[in-house]
Formats: C-alpha cells, structure tokens, sequence
C-alpha cells in the first residue's frame, strides 16, 4: 500500500530525539535530499550554511518518497513559518502553534496524533494516516505525517499550502527551496528558482576557486569587493588559506594556528579544537579551508610545513578527528553540480593520490595510468584537478597534463584519453619555469598558474584550446593568485602585491581568456 511505501521510503534515519531547532530570523531555506547542511538567511539576508540537527545532536535531512513527495523535518519548518511548539500549553491549541500528542490515552486510544491552529483554521491528523491536500499546481495528493524514531516528517507542499509559504525545486541541482510567507523570493532566488549568485557569494570557500587555500584574498559579502585579509588584522600580519562561511571569514596566521574574524565586527578569536571527547587538541595548520560547515586541513608537524594528518572538525573546533594516518599535503576541494570530493597526495610516495567524497568521506585510492598500467604521475609538486583532466607541477617546475577517458569522481581507475603533455614554454616562447602557484577555475574549466621570474606572469590553459596563454603580467611579487569566478555574475583574477592587490576582470569565450 502507498502509506506502507512511503513509510519504508522515510525509515531511512536512525534518529533519536524530539525535534529539530532551527535558526532564529529564518525566512528561506535550501536544502536538498538526504544531505544535512541546509542553506538558510542570516538576520542580514546573507546565506550561511546550516546544520540540521534534533535537540539531541542528531543529523535530520530531507527526503523524496517513492510516490514522488518531498519530506521536511516537521519542527524545523514550523520554526521557520512561524508555528511555534504548543505542546506545554493547557486546554485549547493556542493560534499559530501545534501540538504533538503521543499518548493514545489522551487521543481515547487512537494512537498518536499531531494538532495545528494556523491564522484561525484548526488541523489534525493521525500519525502515518493518509489524506488528501490540494498542491499549488491544482493537484490533489495523498500524504501523511511519519514519526520516525522520534522525529516528525510532513510533506513539504502541504505545509506551503498551510502556511501561504512558497516551495520551489530546483531541478538542476536537486534542490528543496522553503520561503516564509511573506517574503519575496525573489530575494533568493532567481526567475529560474535557482539561488541568486550574488547572495551565493558570501556562502563559503567553495564559490571562490581558490582550491589551493594560499591566498589571503577574499570576497566580502557585497558579492563585488575583493579584500586583503592580511591588511585588516591590528599587526598586518601574513594571513592565508583565507575561507569563509557566512560573515566569518577564517584563516592561518603567521604562527600557523587557524583563526576566525567576524566580518562585520572585526572581532577575532583562535579556532580551540577540541576532539570528540572535548578534549583539547594543539595542532599547526599546513593548509585548513571551511566547506559546509566543516573544517578540513592538514596539520603540520613543525611550524612552515606544509605535510602532515588530514583533518575534519566542525567549524567552532569541535568534533576534531583525524581522516588519515600517513602524512599527505596538496589538499584541494572540487564541487560538482552535485557533489564535493577533496583530493590530496600521499607524502610518502609523492605519485599517488587520493579522493575523498565528502557527503559519505569514502576514501579512494586513485590510479592515474595509461593501457599499459603505467602510472601517469611522479614527483607531483603541486597538483589540481580539473573536469577531464589533472594538472600537476612536478619536482623539476615542469607543467603535466594528463587528460582522462572520464572524470576523476567517477572512477576509481582512471585511463588515458589523449595522454600527458609537458609543457616548458608557453604559447608567447617564454620558458614555463619557477612556478609558484596553480588555480582552478573549476566553473568555466580552465587552469591559472603564476611564474616568477624577474616579475610575476600568470598564464590560463584551457582543454578546448590547449597551451599555456599569458594573460597578464605584475611588475611586484605576487603573492597567492586567487579566483572569484562565476560564469554568470563576475569573473575576477586577482593577487595580492605589496602596495595592494592586483585585480583583473575577464571574459571567457570559447576557451580564450581576455583581461580587462
């Protein structure tokens, strides 16, 4: 039967506790089934990602059923349309709240029930009994409201229909979009009913491109201005792997211990980790970005080092545990249209790496080789991976690029599909050599590399076109080159220098690179 379908379709959580609380001053929520980070507003209108979590420290996550319908955490989104608990209150429901009762005495034996009274008109329905709801697009649909393991499930149309708020799907990305009523939702997302760019760029590390985490740039959450963390600290002191989520911007200072500074406040404070006991852990950090309201970082076993364990944590400290026992550096993160992986390499051998998908931290060894099992990387210096390709620097400051039958988060055991070119010179016969930096522009697929010679030259390689093309050329040492792409907001290279930084707009059109 449907009921017994949709039923099995949810019992996918093991589940605890009682109910899930949501952030204060929400009014739009982003979500996607089976992931537990949502997006949501903060009291500015930024978004920030957000854990969703039972009172008991539980993860909670949407879900699709078999039947097709979209399933909330109950609670979370009476939080966000402003339903509030009503289960202490005595005698009749108060308006605009619910109550839960679980009792079957006091529901004369009828076994669980759950009770709305919303702008005047008064709900109820049995847990796990179907009934009928007119959806926005004039359909009559069967749901219900689960309990599983103590946490409530109701289908998300219906509590739009209920509350006048508006439900959206992104179906591009698998997204859930909740908005309060009230609210224009176009202040979130766009005719397209996919998340407005310029709110996403103050989200976190991901939008950026700076998946080398070298740079002390940063966006500010004006979505336009380009920012030098390390000219904002009291000392002006060295700043880099800068990240962000929300309007806390983090970063490694110049002792190599992980910091957090409110961008609206200044105020800064040392990251305390702190493993899953609560106690505390002292550690220097190689490389360490924030993603999704993670910390994910290489420790580093003396200060100025750049090899050591990997790690995660969440982003107050806590939660602090390691992910490898060997050493490893070159930690870099990809988003997908519906995934993140990080990738990292091996220290000890310095050829093989390693990907890690980071809804399931599934580790993979990856193999990179050619028809005559021959491993296709050596002596990688510094690496980045692109949609078909690899690119890495080996210890000789020679360019590799390895292109692939099939992207790298697809298999496992990736074969050749051209094979790999080292490049030396450039498409301007200017020798490929003391290079520092590398950068993906993992949008528009195309690579960044700086040269240091007697100034700074950055070049682009793009697979459609193939070469490495100048772009542009500083007079002063850059320093870490970063990234602040997007295809369809604004497209930036930009590096810090000593009297400030150095910012270039570009066009990208069939591969080719115009700075301007």
């Amino acid at each position: 039967m449907k009921i017994k379908t949709v039923a099995a379709a949810l019992a996918f959580a093991a589940i605890s506790a009682a109910y899930v609380t949501a952030a204060a001053q929400t009014d739009f929520v982003c979500m996607r089934s089976g992931e537990t980070v949502a997006i949501t507003n903060d009291e500015n209108g930024n978004l920030k990602y957000t854990e969703l979590r039972d009172s008991k420290g539980a993860e909670v996550a949407p879900q699709i059923s078999s039947d097709g319908n979209t399933y909330l955490p109950f609670r979370y989104i009476c939080d966000i349309t402003g339903i509030a608990d009503g289960n202490l209150a005595q005698g009749e429901l108060p308006e605009n709240s619910y109550r839960f009762i679980n009792d079957s005495y006091y529901n004369n034996g009828g076994g669980s029930k759950i009770e709305i009274k919303y702008n005047g008109a008064y709900y109820c329905h049995n847990i796990g009994e179907e009934f009928e709801y007119t959806a926005a697009d004039g359909s009559v649909r069967n749901v219900a409201i689960y309990n599983i393991r103590g946490t409530l499930y109701a289908p998300m149309g219906y509590l739009a229909s209920l509350t006048g708020a508006y439900a959206a799907w992104d179906g591009s990305l698998s997204r859930i979009m909740f908005v309060r009523a009230g609210v224009n939702e176009r202040e979130f997302l766009n005719e397209n009913n996919a998340l407005r760019r310029d709110k996403q760029m103050c989200l976190g590390y991901d939008t950026f491109g700076n998946n080398l985490v070298d740079s002390p740039l940063y966006l500010k959450t004006d979505g336009m201005t380009i920012a030098d963390l390390s000219e904002e600290l009291p000392d002006k002191s060295q700043a880099r792997s800068v990240s962000r989520s929300g309007a806390d911007i983090f970063y490694i200072d110049a002792a190599d211990r992980f910091k957090v500074m409110n961008e609206g406040t200044k105020e800064i404070k040392a990251v305390s980790f702190r493993d899953e006991s609560g106690a505390a852990v002292d550690i220097s950090c190689a490389s360490a970005f924030v993603l999704k309201n993670k910390i994910y970082g290489i420790e580093a076993d003396t200060p100025g080092e750049r090899e050591g364990r990997l790690f995660s944590c969440d982003t107050d400290g806590g939660n602090f545990r390691y992910l490898t026992d060997n050493k490893v550096y070159n930690l870099i993160m990809k988003n997908t249209m519906l995934d993140y992986y990080l990738f990292y390499c091996d220290a000890r051998t310095r050829s093989d790496l390693h990907m890690i998908k980071v809804n399931t931290m599934d580790d993979y060894e990856l193999q990179i080789t050619n028809f005559a099992h021959e491993n296709m990387l050596s002596g990688i210096r510094q690496f980045v991976v692109g949609s078909r390709n690899i690119y890495y620097l080996d210890e000789f400051g020679s360019v590799h690029v390895i292109d692939l039958e099939y992207p790298l988060e697809q298999v496992s055991i990736a074969r050749l599909k051209y094979g790999n070119t080292v490049y030396a010179v450039g498409t301007d016969g200017l020798a490929l050599n003391n290079i520092t930096s590398m950068n993906y522009d993992y949008i528009n697929d195309i690579l960044y590399i700086v040269q240091k010679d007697d100034a700074s030259r950055i070049y682009y390689y793009a697979p459609q076109t193939g070469g490495f093309t100048g772009v542009g050329q500083m007079d002063e040492d850059a320093g870490g080159l970063a990234l602040f792409v997007d295809s369809a907001y604004a497209n930036h290279i930009a590096a810090a220098l000593p009297d400030g930084i150095c910012r270039a707009q570009v066009n990208y059109s069939d591969g080719y690179v115009t700075a301007y």
